[in-house]
């Protein structure tokens, strides 16, 4: 059978709290040398985004409904339970750790506990502001200097009149030299 293959999704097993199974190295051992290989998922696709990270002899239990797996994996029946998106209902009772699989759907999907905090930093961005705005006013100011002076060159009243009356430079007669250079 085909199905939807949900990989590269913020997902994560969880295990329990007790059981000493911290990562996903942790449950591939636990998996391989336990006689429990049972790992419950919500769906065949689920499976295969990380059947990459366990046994291939794993024992794939699909339960349809996130409490009731939840409830397997703390009476034992299942060795972990796997997670693609959301939060546990009781996240005391497990170990959860992510699969390293991250995919741009995450984004679409709201934060369980949406906070608004302020930052520390906002004197810091008070500063920030004002040397902006000296910064902006000077700039303007110095625009708007270049735009008159430009403007009174176009009329032909420039700012730094050229020297209009320049004298004119002598000329100073210089006596020709004989056939001896160092005569005069």
């Amino acid at each position: 059978a085909f199905s939807c293959i949900t990989a590269g999704l913020e997902s994560f097993f969880f295990t329990k709290a007790s059981g000493g199974i911290d990562s996903t190295d942790d449950l591939f051992t636990a998996l391989t040398s336990g006689g429990n290989k049972a790992v419950g998922f919500i769906g065949n696709g689920n499976y295969d985004s990380v059947s990459h990270l366990l046994p291939s002899d794993v024992t794939v239990t699909l339960v349809t409904n996130s409490s009731d797996m939840e409830a397997l994996v703390k009476n034992g029946a299942l060795v972990a339970g796997y997670n693609s998106e959301g939060v546990t209902g009781d996240d005391a009772a497990f170990s959860l750790f992510a699969t390293g699989i991250v995919s741009p759907r995450v984004s679409l999907f709201r934060k369980y506990n949406p906070t608004c905090t302020a930052d520390d930093d906002a004197d810091i961005n008070v500063g920030l502001v004002i040397t902006l705005a000296i910064l902006a006013a000077v700039a303007l100011l110095l625009v708007s200097v270049v735009v008159h002076l430009i403007r009174m060159e176009k009329k032909g009243s420039p700012l730094f009149m050229p020297l209009m009356n320049e004298r004119g430079v002598e000329a100073v007669a210089v006596g020709t030299k004989g056939p001896d250079a160092n005569a005069v």
